[in-house]
């Protein structure tokens, strides 16, 4: 029965099994390393996205602050001047400090650009523009404010 297992373990090692069992080992270890590597990286992973969560959260709670910290601080409005049948726009800047705007006044008769810089002290009349400026006030007049970092303001009458 020995020289049977005896010869059974020579035939194994002369056919090369003890080969194939060194190259599992190696399997096994590459098999391992790669495992540890993914573990390494879902770890990552799951940093990553936590601190994109916290970044989105960010973002969605300054979005409504950067809009309108954008919007340019100038009120529009249209009125009869006294004293007169002519209507004027009022543009008064609400910003605090003096602001640079360019208004461009369009209908579909006339386009006129007209640049200004809004005065910041308090009080002051707001500046106005009408027929003492060349401009005719009629209904469907547009006036396009814009001024370096804001929105573009728009206002239709």
């Amino acid at each position: 029965m020995k020289s049977i297992a005896l010869l059974v373990l020579i035939a194994l090692i002369g056919s090369g099994c003890d080969g194939l069992n060194g190259k599992a080992r190696t399997l096994q270890a590459s098999l391992d390393e790669a495992q540890a590597q993914l573990t390494a990286a879902n770890a990552q992973i799951t940093t990553l996205q936590s601190q994109l969560n916290a970044a989105n959260a960010k973002l969605t709670e300054l979005t409504p602050l950067a809009n309108k910290a954008r919007t340019l601080p100038v009120r529009v409005a249209s009125f009869r001047a006294p004293a007169s049948t002519n209507t004027v726009y009022q543009l008064q800047n609400l910003s605090g400090t003096a602001l640079a705007v360019k208004i461009k006044l369009s209908n579909s008769t006339y386009h006129k650009t007209i640049t200004c810089v809004l005065p910041a002290t308090r009080p002051v009349p707001p500046f106005e523009i009408g027929s003492t400026n060349g401009w005719p006030v009629a209904a469907g007049d547009v006036l396009e404010l814009t001024s370096q970092d804001y929105d573009v303001l728009t206002k239709t009458f």
